[in-house]
This record gives structure tokens, sequence and C-alpha cells, in this order.
């Protein structure tokens, strides 16, 4: 399962990374990847996983923006939503 949070940032990108965990955990699925720009997304994944005594682990990868994300978000969201961002971080939830 692959879910991007595109340029959502907290509390909105929290939110969906929640949501995004338990539907995952309804599935049969035993890998999510879960690609974010918001910087504090590591920590509150950490805090989601321990508060909820969660059976997953993950790790994190991270790659730059590129102009072609920038333009394809530019449909949804406004440029200083990204501006001070520079790198989209996925993270990879096991069962």
């Amino acid at each position: 399962m692959e879910i991007s949070l595109e340029a959502l940032r907290c509390p909105d990108a929290t939110r969906m990374m929640r949501r995004a965990i338990d539907q995952f955990l309804e599935t049969d699925d035993n890998v999510l990847k879960l690609s974010t720009i918001e910087p504090s997304m590591e920590r509150n994944i950490k805090a989601f996983i321990g508060m909820e005594s969660l059976p997953v682990s993950f790790t994190s990868s991270a790659r730059p923006i590129t102009e072609d994300d920038q333009r394809a978000w530019l449909e949804h969201f406004d440029e200083e939503d990204f501006e001070d961002v520079s790198t989209i971080n996925t993270f990879t939830i096991q069962r």
C-alpha cells in the first residue's frame, strides 16, 4: 500500500498519517509506504506507534523535491505550503 500526503502539513498531515496506518492495519498488506514533506512526521509516527502499541516497525528514506512535484502540488496547495522544505520523506511501515 502506498500513500502520498503530497504537500499536506501538520496538523492535517498527522491526521492523514493516523488514518493511513489504521487503514493499513485493517488490510492483509505487510508494507505501507507513506510519503510526506512534513518535517515532524518521523516524530509523529514514532509517537503514534508507541501510544497505540502498534505491532509495526518503520524505516525512512528521503529524496529532493523536484519541479515536477511542485507543479503537481500547485493544483491543490499554495506554494507557501512547501516553499520551506526541500525533501520528501518516505516512511516504510512493516508488520
